[in-house]
């Protein structure tokens, strides 16, 4: 939960302007929503300050205060309610936090984050080259064919860095080399833009491996971890929760990929933690994960409007975009636990039949 939605439920609905929550003050009492919250993807994210009564501080010092306990009882609370906030710089909470305090809150940030910031990107593979750079190059023809032929276009490519290798080679977790032949290659990357992830697919009418998922150590950024295009779809007004990089690339920018049906603990707190508020999203994961299809809608919809989207046996992909945005706009469910039972009672049913 994020701190901004914890005080929705204590103090109401706030007025939303310029990137901040205003609220009405439940320390002085004013009633005319001068108690502003920041609410951003930085440091300052959940800072306050009343224009009344001048009370200022983070959410720390705001449990403190609000519920008239200790520092350390305050990050006690916060973690029971399951409250995420950034604790970086620690500066934004020096005014009230001893430095044992400092110290608990910041080795309970890391243990929180399952010490993702320590991790690395896994070894890139040996022998790829980027199409952007290799546009003329007749060697990259097949690849930029085979894309066009899914519906990637020049831009994507581009934007994406999508990459190809004829006879290439990767390293498996042991350091052994395994090789890699004629396949696309495409990047994930992290909010501040560097490289993260990456995987493939093959261009072979007939591989022996359809695609490759980078294979990590306990030290490296795993599938579990990574997302691919939430760097740029997570400041976009809608995103659109697909399994695949093709079924992503359908929907432009608003599209990511979770390398699978099953969206991981990890993903979803990223989803949670640094989408923009006021984004719409929809799940488009395929229909034989219906339960975990259901659970995901109800968690995100804590946070954000969220639809599920019944479309059969096709994927994205395989619709084309004119379809896929068809079927996104008329078969759309929005995620009230009314509608939500609804629908499993329906697919239930029709499964069955």
């Amino acid at each position: 939960m994020r701190f901004q939605d914890f005080l929705t439920q204590e103090l109401g609905n706030p007025k939303i302007s310029n990137g901040e929550y205003q609220y009405c003050c439940p320390f002085c009492g004013e009633q005319k929503y001068k108690f502003y919250v920041k609410d951003s993807l930085q440091s300052d994210n959940g800072l306050y300050h009343c224009k009344k009564c001048d009370a200022t501080g983070n959410p720390i010092t705001f449990m403190k205060d609000y519920y008239s306990i200790s520092a350390k009882q305050a990050i006690d609370l916060l973690e029971t309610k399951n409250i995420t906030f950034d604790i970086s710089p620690l500066d934004n909470y020096s005014n009230e936090l001893s430095e044992s305090d400092k110290l608990i809150l910041h080795l309970r940030h890391k243990s929180h984050k399952n010490n993702t910031e320590d991790k690395k990107p896994p070894r890139l593979p040996e022998g790829f080259k980027y199409l952007k750079d290799n546009l003329q190059n007749k060697e990259s023809y097949p690849f930029l064919y085979y894309l066009k032929n899914r519906g990637i276009t020049l831009n994507q490519i581009i934007e994406h860095n999508i990459a190809y290798v004829t006879n290439g080679y990767f390293y498996k977790t042991n350091g052994e080399k395994a090789p890699l032949r004629n396949s696309v290659i495409f990047f994930t990357y992290g909010n501040n833009g560097n490289y993260k992830y990456w995987n493939t697919r093959s261009i072979d009418p007939n591989p022996y491996l359809k695609s490759i998922n980078a294979p990590s150590t306990e030290q490296e950024y795993a599938r579990k971890d990574c997302i691919f295009n939430f760097n740029n779809a997570r400041k976009e007004k809608v995103m659109i929760i697909t399994e695949g990089v093709f079924d992503a690339l359908t929907f432009g920018k608003s599209g990511v990929a979770t390398f699978g049906k099953q969206v991981t603990q990890s993903q979803l707190d990223q989803i949670i933690q640094y989408t923009h508020k006021g984004t719409i999203i929809y799940i488009m994961l395929d229909s034989d994960a219906l339960t975990n299809n259901i659970k995901l809608a109800r968690k995100l919809h804590e946070h954000f409007t969220t639809f599920v989207v019944p479309h059969g046996v096709e994927d994205a992909n395989d619709m084309g975009k004119e379809k896929a945005v068809k079927v996104l706009k008329e078969n759309r469910i929005l995620a009230t636990p009314e509608n939500l039972q609804n629908y499993l009672l329906q697919q239930k049913l029709t499964f069955n039949a």
